[in-house]
């Protein structure tokens, strides 16, 4: 699931969505289709804001179902006028690829919590100009004469302008924590130590002013099950922040495992157990990704386990200690295949994890990560 704090992918605009455990959407129908569901929606619905603020730029956070929609906006103002009212077409929530969306590879539940394995569900973005020098108070949303459908889920005030283009390719850089459960140290001292650290140093961070965009992953739901059994407080304060989109659970597996001896069974229980752990504790399915940072090692069959579990990325940065491919011949990125036919997005030079280097310095004008992000 998503969180309710999120970015747009290429916008980089802030959402908070509302709580999934209610109606979290303004669904929108028209008249026919309200008659044909015995429904009352309506097709026009005003959203009044909390605190009257001024603005130069909404965005409205939105999708249609049932094919392509349009969709009216008018900004209100508190002294009584309003703008003039823009239509925009929505597209459909069903995209085959990223471009043009918000948000893409969503998956969906039924009404019984049942979900399929279709990944192709997107929100998309849209943005409307607004009179800074006044007030808004509220917006007026109506399904116009295309469509049938149409739900918003977001909408966010900016003091920016709107950009004449979004770019589509993006690289994000999320700082990661991979732990050993055991390794030249016990168990005991995993608990004790070093995952009560990486609650307490990292919770410092998101409460620093200086580090307000600071987003951190960490795998393993082994490490969360203790997190709960021995630091109930602290863990609490987790769930806070893994809801508000500031901590997310990656991995999808109980623990990062060899995945050249254990059985084919033994590896999908694995994410099994691990995604049915994140699913009753936070109400995520964990990450879609093989994260195995530190592992030796990686059959054929790989992609096909994952594509029965679920699973549709692999990364690791073991390949930088040894391959039987030249290494320095490797993609950094690639599509891998596995023996029936099935693949993942695999990246398979993450560089090794001392080199530290080169990440201390400002990436967004890094010209060698730039290079490699414009021309995949």
């Amino acid at each position: 699931g998503l969180p309710q704090q999120i970015h747009g992918m290429f916008s980089d605009v802030p959402y908070t969505l509302a709580d999934f455990s209610g109606n979290c959407a303004l669904l929108l129908r028209s008249a026919a289709k309200d008659a044909e569901k015995g429904s009352s929606f309506g097709s026009r619905k005003t959203l009044t804001f909390g605190t009257a603020l001024k603005a130069k730029t909404f965005w409205v956070l939105a999708t249609a179902g049932n094919g392509p929609a349009s969709m009216k906006v008018t900004i209100n103002y508190s002294d009584g006028t309003s703008s003039s009212t823009v239509t925009k077409e929505v597209k459909d929530w069903y995209s085959s690829g990223y471009s043009g969306t918000g948000f893409w590879q969503l998956g969906r539940l039924d009404t019984s919590e049942n979900s399929g394995d279709n990944t192709n569900f997107a929100l998309y973005e849209y943005a409307f100009s607004a009179d800074q020098s006044k007030t808004s108070s509220s917006i007026t949303i109506e399904l116009g004469d295309k469509g049938s459908f149409l739900s918003v889920f977001a909408v966010t005030a900016t003091n920016k302008d709107i950009p004449e283009t979004i770019k589509e390719k993006k690289t994000f850089y999320i700082s990661d924590s991979h732990l050993d459960t055991q390794w030249n140290w016990t168990v005991r001292t995993t608990i004790s130590q070093y995952l009560k650290n990486t609650l307490e140093q990292n919770f410092a961070r998101f409460e620093d002013s200086a580090s307000d965009e600071f987003a951190f992953n960490f795998e393993s739901s082994i490490h969360y099950k203790w997190f709960k059994e021995y630091y109930p407080d602290l863990y609490a304060k987790l769930k806070t922040y893994i809801k508000n989109g500031r901590w997310n659970v990656s991995g999808g597996a109980v623990n990062a495992n060899d995945v050249n001896i254990a059985s084919g069974e033994s590896l999908m229980r694995n994410f099994l157990y691990g995604q049915k752990f994140y699913k009753n504790e936070f109400n995520v399915q964990g990450g879609r990704d093989i994260m195995l940072p530190d592992c030796f090692g990686f059959p054929w069959s790989l992609p096909t386990a994952a594509a029965h579990c679920g699973m549709k990325y692999f990364h690791s940065q073991k390949l930088s200690w040894n391959s039987a491919y030249a290494y320095n011949k490797l993609p950094r990125y690639a599509r891998w295949i596995g023996t029936d036919g099935s693949e993942i997005l695999a990246v398979l030079k993450l560089c090794p994890y001392d080199a530290h280097e080169d990440f201390r310095k400002d990436m967004s004008n890094a010209e060698d990560h730039l290079s490699e992000i414009n021309t995949n």
